[in-house]
């Protein structure tokens, strides 16, 4: 900005002087938007991001295994094709002698465990005050086992059949029993209606 000295009027340099004048505004203006636009349009604080790694990937597939011990029951009901009533007595029986084993996984359970429970299953109260169930219900029992641990060693759930040397227990023969004399003379009286075959029935022995 150029300063006149007092009384001096010079147009040109009072042009010049008004020129220079709009220029520096001109600048100082240019200046002011310049700053109002950056500070104006300046972005806010970035909004922190977190990134939880291993997200972005697709899950891994998991591989089928074995079901839990808890299943293989189950598993084996269902996979067999059993009637109503023998699935009810295999549930049953399976039940408890995973009770007895006090829920051991099935894997873990060897030939020591089976002898002793069929030990087990001879030697039990029963509820007529007798000890040990009859060989049928015995037989019916490991049974069930030698075919539930069958069916695990199919199924690749076990390595090995702890059940391949569990042998039933022997069935007593049945003792012969004598009729009655109310028996004998029931048959006695219905020979008579038999007809000419009555003689041969009665069968009288020969005496000399």
């Amino acid at each position: 900005i150029k300063i006149l000295s007092s009384g001096e009027c010079n147009p040109s340099s009072a042009a010049f002087s008004a020129f220079d004048f709009l220029n520096t505004g001109s600048v100082f203006a240019a200046f002011s938007s310049y700053f109002f636009f950056f500070f104006s349009m300046a972005k806010p604080d970035p909004i922190p991001k977190f990134i939880e790694f291993g997200l972005d990937k697709p899950p891994k597939a998991v591989p089928e295994m074995a079901p839990v011990k808890s299943d293989w029951v189950d598993f084996f009901l269902a996979d067999r094709e059993l009637r109503p009533n023998t699935k009810k007595a295999y549930l049953r029986q399976l039940r408890q002698f995973q009770c007895w084993l006090e829920f051991k996984h099935w894997a873990d359970v060897d030939e020591s465990d089976l002898s002793r429970y069929k030990t087990y299953l001879k030697e039990k109260p029963t509820r007529g005050g007798k000890f040990g169930l009859s060989a049928a219900s015995i037989n019916q029992a490991l049974a069930t086992i030698q075919s539930f641990f069958k069916w695990l060693a199919t199924r690749r759930f076990i390595g090995f059949n702890p059940a391949l040397t569990l042998e039933m227990v022997t069935l007593a023969p049945p003792q012969p029993k004598d009729l009655t004399v109310e028996t004998v003379q029931q048959l006695a009286d219905g020979l008579s209606y038999r007809g000419q075959l009555s003689v041969r029935d009665t069968g009288h022995p020969w005496t000399a």
